[in-house]
């Protein structure tokens, strides 16, 4: 959801109102990039609640805070106010700061205050003026999806429509237009079962600021997509919902060997589909791959 500079919690308390949402959710996401919310009736929404923020309990999310000192602070940021497509209700996000409630002070194992040192970090010290990220979001779209772990057995099994396996399934007609192993790449209707469930997404992102350049088939057989989004700033970024990304880093002054390998060890990425992939193989916490190219049109010699 991209951010509108410049918009005050007065602004964003004006729009609520204006939209007539019945309700607004306030987001944020952990150390392993899961989203969290807690929603509220817009009635409760005013300008104090953006500076006093909404108290909830850190101990319950992994690697943050012990039992003994639980108490956390959200702060919703008035710049990201945007609609839900998906809620039945009208309801309006806020993604949020997360805060020490103690000394109101930036939480150090906050993703977004972690991003926003990055880029200070990074301007401060002379690297680069600035880092383009541009993320690719590559995912599956399965049918169906099962898995189970049991004291006497363990396995997990995957389906889709589309998928190479099944040009033999009698499914009343089964018309074989299903891309074979690893030839799904570009693929067209009807070979393509999902382009329509991918121009809804596009759409979708674009409805909510969310700049697209292009989406199509990937090379997996059964059902794998890709969403290509427009390059901007970390935070930026990051701020928006992706799953899997491909991300090409531009860093427009200089980059030093050592930043390179830095930048290229930082990026990592667990997708939900560890429930399976870790049984057989405990320590794999990426179930999705995350790729990351690095660019400077300006190297000095020996970067790498």
């Amino acid at each position: 959801m991209p951010r509108k500079e410049g918009t005050s919690p007065r602004d964003a308390v004006k729009q609520i109102k204006e939209s007539q949402a019945a309700l607004v959710g306030l987001k944020f996401t952990d150390l392993l990039g899961r989203w969290h919310q807690i929603t509220l009736p817009a009635s409760r929404v005013d300008e104090a609640l953006f500076e006093q923020g909404v108290g909830f309990d850190g101990s319950s999310l992994p690697g943050w805070q012990p039992i003994h000192a639980s108490d956390m602070l959200m702060r919703p940021d008035p710049s990201t106010l945007c609609r839900d497509p998906f809620a039945r209700e009208v309801t309006l996000c806020l993604l949020c700061d997360i805060l020490d409630p103690a000394a109101l002070t930036a939480y150090t194992r906050d993703p977004r205050h972690i991003a926003k040192k990055a880029e200070r970090y990074l301007q401060e010290t002379g690297i680069a003026d600035t880092a383009l990220i541009g993320p690719e979001a590559e995912f599956f779209i399965f049918d169906e999806v099962r898995h189970d772990v049991q004291p006497h057995t363990a396995f997990f099994a995957i389906d889709s429509r589309e998928a190479s396996w099944n040009t033999g399934r009698d499914e009343r007609p089964n018309l074989g237009y299903k891309p074979g192993v690893r030839g799904g790449y570009l693929a067209t209707r009807p070979h393509d079962h999902l382009g329509d469930v991918r121009d809804e997404i596009a759409l979708t992102l674009e409805r909510l600021g969310v700049e697209v350049e292009a989406h199509h088939h990937e090379v997996g057989s059964a059902g794998q997509a890709e969403v290509d989004l427009r390059a901007d700033s970390l935070v930026e970024v990051a701020d928006r919902p992706a799953g899997q990304l491909l991300a090409h880093l531009r860093l427009p002054r200089l980059l030093y060997a050592s930043v390179t390998r830095w930048a290229a060890g930082s990026f990592t990425s667990s997708g939900e589909c560890n429930e399976f992939c870790n049984q057989t193989v405990v320590d794999a916490r990426t179930g999705w791959r995350s790729i990351v190219h690095l660019r400077a049109p300006d190297v000095l010699q020996g970067a790498g």
